[in-house]
């Protein structure tokens, strides 16, 4: 039963779900920053249901991560960590350049999508991106240590 209820979801994704993903990503061009915050948010809920629909998409997400609004900086960072680990793996680096945006909540979003890695990864990332790293403001890298230590505790128990 499981496996029918997922081989129909997969077919309903494909033919009638993937077109209007497409639509919607295309409004990550819009000229309203809202709007292509709306379309990184509704695509993240898409995403969470039918993942077969990312595809092409996950170099649109990183390419809001360079937009002039920082609302959807955040929310393609957000749109980011819902992505398969082994996916973010490939573009971790853009994720931790994130870490020195000039706005607070990109940077904790930047955070909480690096949390998604694997821990052993994330480790050689960041020795990988030190460089990023050097500019970090002091209140994040106590909110970086406070959080790893509270994933350590939650993996312990």
């Amino acid at each position: 039963m499981q496996q029918w209820i997922e081989s129909e979801k997969i077919s309903v994704s494909k033919s009638i779900v993937k077109p209007r993903a497409d639509a919607v990503a295309g409004m990550l061009w819009h000229i309203h920053g809202h709007v292509r915050e709306l379309a990184l948010e509704t695509l993240s809920r898409l995403l969470r249901t039918y993942p077969t629909i990312r595809n092409d998409q996950t170099e649109a997400f990183l390419s809001k991560l360079e937009d002039e609004k920082w609302y959807v900086r955040e929310a393609a960072l957000l749109v980011l960590g819902k992505l398969p680990p082994e996916e973010l793996v490939d573009n971790a680096g853009s994720v931790i350049h994130s870490l020195n945006d000039t706005e607070k909540s990109v940077r904790i979003a930047a955070l909480n999508t690096l949390q998604s890695l694997p821990e052993d990864f994330l480790s050689s990332v960041l020795i990988e991106h030190h460089d990023a790293l050097s500019n970090l403001k002091y209140d994040d890298v106590i909110m970086l240590k406070t959080q790893s230590i509270e994933l350590h505790t939650e993996h312990s128990i």
